[in-house]
């Protein structure tokens, strides 16, 4: 009875968290960094110290979300974790406070920057769940927001003082255009689907941010070119087949915003692959593509929006 007890009580966390959603956020401040990297430098600690302090942050957030509108999902959503009482809510206040304080020491290891970026960017997802999450346009741009500064994150925490590049700059509005324009399709998602503008603008923002991002940067190494327009085609290819897929079934849009937030990952990579730092590239490319399976598989067990 304990064991069993005891999967449940971790199962909920996993669904607290939305545990396919933490494998997309890693890839932001991954690609922040090697965009920063010089050329012919060598990976440090601090590339890992502020992907780990991301996902802290990011579940921080989703913890503070649930918190605030725990009233809210009474009446929704009864079956999550905190209305539902499978979690008590002050032991996802501890967990709130635990997440925020491992984040912030995690980015103080990688720099005064880092540490000054993880509390702007802290100060950013207070901001979202607080005060902007229900102002139409201004609270999906906020939310959109965060995932830009977590990107800038990783610049921040790569060593030698370096500005925030073209390419930096294109990488994180990208970012928190596409995670704004999911925010706009998510307001909506016990709505069931009908055609409407929302569902082409992550298409649009995305497709606008990659050729842009390409038509700055110099020419890279053949491979790196075809790998990056590989990965092109498949994002661009995601963000018009899904929206398409979900109107013409009549569905409703959770599992379209899933699959919005995993494509994400290979966004990640697209910028990854692009700061052109060779080896590094690859190996950072690589690792943060083998998260989209995963997340796609934990996506039909855990709900992600």
């Amino acid at each position: 009875m304990s064991v069993a007890r005891n999967k449940s009580t971790f199962a909920s966390w996993l669904e607290l968290l939305r545990v396919p959603n933490l494998l997309t956020v890693p890839g932001d401040p991954v690609a922040g960094y090697l965009l920063a990297m010089q050329a012919d430098a060598s990976l440090r600690f601090s590339i890992l110290a502020v992907a780990a302090a991301s996902v802290c942050f990011y579940a921080a957030g989703l913890l503070l979300n649930d918190l605030h509108d725990l009233e809210i999902d009474r009446c929704q959503r009864p079956e999550r974790p905190l209305p539902s009482s499978r979690i008590a809510v002050p032991e996802a206040v501890i967990a709130l406070a635990i997440l925020l304080g491992a984040g912030i020491g995690l980015c103080a290891t990688a720099g005064l920057r880092a540490l000054l970026a993880g509390l702007l960017l802290v100060t950013a997802i207070v901001t979202y769940n607080l005060f902007l999450k229900n102002v139409p346009l201004v609270g999906a741009l906020g939310m959109g927001l965060c995932r830009g500064l977590s990107l800038l994150l990783g610049w921040a925490a790569y060593r030698f003082f370096t500005p925030v590049s073209l390419r930096i700059a294109i990488a994180a509005c990208t970012l928190t255009l596409y995670v704004a324009a999911v925010t706009v399709i998510a307001r909506h998602e016990t709505e069931k689907s009908k055609y409407n503008w929302r569902f082409i603008l992550p298409a649009a923002v995305v497709g606008a941010g990659l050729v842009f991002f390409r038509h700055i940067a110099q020419s890279p190494p053949l491979m790196t070119e075809l790998a990056q327009l590989v990965l092109l085609v498949v994002i661009v290819l995601k963000t018009v087949s899904a929206p398409a897929r979900t109107i013409l079934a009549g569905a409703r849009t959770p599992q379209l915003v899933g699959s919005m937030l995993r494509t994400l990952i290979p966004l990640q990579a697209f910028f990854i692959l692009g700061s052109q730092n060779g080896a590094a590239a690859w190996l950072g490319g690589v690792v943060v593509l083998a998260l989209w399976p995963i997340a796609s598989i934990l996506s039909r067990r855990f709900y992600m929006s």
